[in-house]
């Protein structure tokens, strides 16, 4: 595999260029640990923005459930939840 394909197949898993970097950094058949580390990091990343995610969509959710879109008062009941 070229530098370029293992330089993009990293940025397709969500790999910065300072990631890839220190990843290409350990390729040398004796840091297979060292890496491994670095993977199992970026994975606890992942995990730690989809739990975030999955919060903000239920978060959002909810509002709309709650609030609706209803226009009687004058004002966007989504928008002012949002400002209170």
């Amino acid at each position: 595999m070229s530098r370029l394909t293992s330089v993009k197949a990293a940025q397709d898993f969500g790999f910065t260029l300072e990631e890839i970097g220190a990843l290409l950094r350990l390729n040398d058949g004796r840091h297979c640990d060292a890496a491994r580390l670095l993977v199992e990091s970026k994975l606890r990343t992942v995990r730690a923005e989809r739990e975030a995610l999955r919060k903000i969509d239920d978060a959002l959710s909810q509002l709309i459930e709650r609030r609706g879109f209803t226009r009687d008062i004058g004002l966007c009941p989504l928008i002012a939840a949002l400002s209170a």
